[in-house]
Parts: C-alpha cells; sequence; structure tokens
C-alpha cells in the first residue's frame, strides 16, 4: 500500500483523465498540475483531502514531499499574503544598493538580497555600473531628468516607464515585496553657493504614485522613509550631466542609513485642505 494512502493524487494532470486509476476521481485529475507540483484551488484541495478521500495521520507523521510537495502547497499558499514594504529614500551614490547590503548583510541578509530598487537609466547602460546593476534586482525607468536629453527618444522612454510602471504593479499584488525608490529622481548634491550637502527635493507625484500602487495591490502594504548617508564615499558631478561616463572619484568614508516611522497617508494629511496641500506634507514630512 502506499504511504501516501487515503491522501489526494495532486500529480494527476487533465491529460491523464482518460486512463485514472481505481479510485480516483475526475475531480482529481482536473486539478491542474505544473510536473509533479499541482496549484489548484485551495477550496478543491480541501474538498478532495478532507471529505472525498481523507487522510489519516499516523502517530508520527512524516511531511509529504512525494509524489505531491504538500509542504510547497502549503508556502505557496501562504506566500502571497506578506506584507510589501516600500522605502521612499534619499539618493547619494550609484553605490547605494551597494552600500545598503553592506551594513545589513551581518543581520539582514536575507531581507537585502531580496531588495528591488527602482533604478534610473544611468545605472543599467552605463558600462561601468552595468556590472554592478546585473546583481540586483530592478525595476528600469528612465529619470525625468533625464527624459529630455535626447528628444527623439521621449516618446520611447515615457513607453518603457509605462512598461515598467505596470511591472511594479504586478509585483505588489504578488505580496512580499521589498521595494527601494528615490523620489528626487537623482542623487543629493551640494548647495552651489554655500557648498553645503542637501537632500535632493523629493518629486511629490513619485510619492503618491507610490502609495496608490501600495493601496491597489489588493496586498497590505507599508511606507517607510530612509534616510541614507554614504555621498563622502563616492559623490557624484557637482552638476547633472548628460552624457554617459562620468568621472568617479572615490574615497573611505563612514555610512549610516535610518528608517523612520511609517508613512501614514491619513494620518500625515488629516489637516490638509486640498490636493496641493496633501503632496507637499507627504513630501515634506
Amino acid at each position: 500500500m502506499s504511504p501516501y494512502a487515503g491522501s489526494a493524487p495532486f500529480n494527476l494532470c487533465r491529460k491523464e483523465a482518460a486512463c485514472l486509476p481505481t479510485g480516483v476521481s475526475l475531480f482529481d485529475a482536473l486539478i491542474p498540475c505544473t510536473g509533479s507540483m499541482c496549484h489548484g484551488s485551495p477550496l478543491l484541495l480541501l474538498k478532495a483531502v478532507i471529505f472525498q478521500d481523507p487522510f489519516i495521520f499516523p502517530p508520527y507523521h512524516k511531511a509529504a514531499r512525494e509524489p505531491f510537495d504538500y509542504y510547497m502547497f502549503g508556502q505557496n499558499y501562504i506566500h502571497p499574503l506578506g506584507h510589501n514594504v516600500v522605502l521612499i529614500s534619499n539618493h547619494q551614490t550609484e553605490a547605494d544598493p551597494a552600500v545598503i547590503a553592506l551594513l545589513l548583510e551581518g543581520t539582514h541578509s536575507h531581507i537585502v538580497e531580496n531588495v528591488t530598487y527602482v533604478a534610473g537609466d544611468r545605472v543599467v547602460t552605463d558600462p561601468l555600473c552595468k556590472p554592478f546593476s546585473m546583481g540586483r534586482n530592478l525595476v528600469c525607468v528612465y529619470s525625468k531628468k533625464h527624459m529630455f536629453d535626447v528628444p527623439e527618444l521621449v516618446e520611447m522612454k515615457r513607453r518603457s516607464n509605462t512598461r515598467s510602471l505596470k511591472e511594479m504593479a504586478l509585483l505588489l499584488r504578488g505580496g512580499s515585496q521589498l521595494l527601494w525608490i528615490a523620489p528626487s529622481g537623482g542623487r543629493d548634491r551640494p548647495d552651489p553657493l554655500t557648498g553645503e550637502w542637501y537632500p535632493a527635493p523629493f518629486d511629490s507625484a513619485v510619492v503618491d504614485n507610490m502609495r496608490r500602487l501600495v493601496e491597489h495591490s489588493a496586498v497590505p502594504g507599508h511606507l517607510y522613509p530612509l534616510a541614507l548617508l554614504c555621498y563622502d564615499i563616492m559623490p557624484p558631478p557637482p552638476q547633472v550631466e548628460k552624457e554617459i561616463g562620468e568621472k568617479r572619484v572615490i574615497t573611505f568614508h563612514g555610512a549610516g542609513l535610518s528608517v523612520g516611522p511609517e508613512i501614514k497617508f491619513n494620518e500625515v494629511t488629516s489637516t490638509c485642505y486640498n490636493s496641493e496641500e496633501v503632496l507637499i506634507t507627504t513630501c515634506c514630512n
């Protein structure tokens, strides 16, 4: 007798329905599969295992991984329920993702390996940046700061950004996502008159778009502000440059990051009286 007698034979596919073994109903065969791993409705699974052919547990039960992997079924069922988190961050250097990973890999290696970064076109087109960017999860967009560098490419860039926005929405709908985005659309730079460094202003439309994506994903989501300090490690050029291939000056310097309290839109904007004030309040708090 099979060690899993009394359990539903979920490794059957539609094409096998014509030659079902004794005791297996057409209902079992209609549960969709991919190889030996089936992805049927949880309600169908409950009907089969609980009512149709109940599984009896012995005093000691070893996890059933074959022919159907019940462990992965449970994990795949619960995995999409994980909350989404979006980090609304300033942007200091091309090496920001590596700095963030370096600061956290000793305590949160799994988290930093699975962050998805919203990346501007410079870090995916610059020959020196490409090898470093290839090791990260990226949603690739064209920054507004470089949208009109080449007028003939504006429409192509807009279409590409629309596709990237759709990809981001799909990621969030799947749940359990950690996204990093810099709403400034570029790196922080010093004041040209005083030379004092300050964070670049956030684009309020980007912040609001992320809020909408999170709220409409059908999965609980949270927005957190992240402050990143690593400017002196590899400062950007004083001015925004159109040409690819900027000069890099690398130095040894300390770095740090800090995550603030969750941005709760309703609380932040509770005293606002119009939509413009809402956007300003959201970006400046």
